[in-house]
């Protein structure tokens, strides 16, 4: 059964999501994309796909395996595509998930990025939490 909460989740949490199957974020990425719409742009496809492809984590994870991750984030995925661009984030590199939100209609950003995304707290009427924090609010037990 779905929720009919509509996220975007900041690319550091499905690598952690990855790295870590018994982590906070794995049980965050696997909820979501069990039980609500996961919002992406291309930009943010992209850029999910060339980090996760990146050498420096073959010693951690097979190529194969970081391409079924990828293939199963991408097969849930709503893919929008942004109108206006937003210049929020101290870090201009996490902007594009703020642009996605508020084209996709996200009612939550999740983020680990406690210096950028999280200290926003709030943007444009989406909440911006950490994976611990979705986790509490939305399932019974962390």
């Amino acid at each position: 059964m779905r929720i009919e909460h509509r996220l975007v989740i900041d690319t550091n949490l499905y690598v952690s999501a990855l790295l870590n199957d018994r982590g906070v974020p794995n049980r965050l990425v696997q909820y979501a994309i069990d039980k609500t719409t996961l919002l992406f742009s291309f930009d943010t496809l992209l850029e999910l796909y060339s980090v996760l492809m990146r050498p420096k984590f073959d010693r951690y994870v097979s190529r194969k395996d970081r391409s079924e991750h990828f293939r199963l984030i991408h097969q849930n995925a709503t893919l929008v595509v942004p109108e206006k661009t937003f210049a929020l984030s101290r870090d201009p590199d996490d902007n594009k998930f703020i642009d996605v939100a508020v084209a996709g209609n996200a009612d939550f950003i999740v983020s680990g990025d406690r210096r950028d995304l999280l200290s926003l707290s709030e943007s444009e009427g989406i909440r911006i939490i950490s994976a611990r924090d979705f986790l509490a609010r939305f399932l019974s037990e962390l």
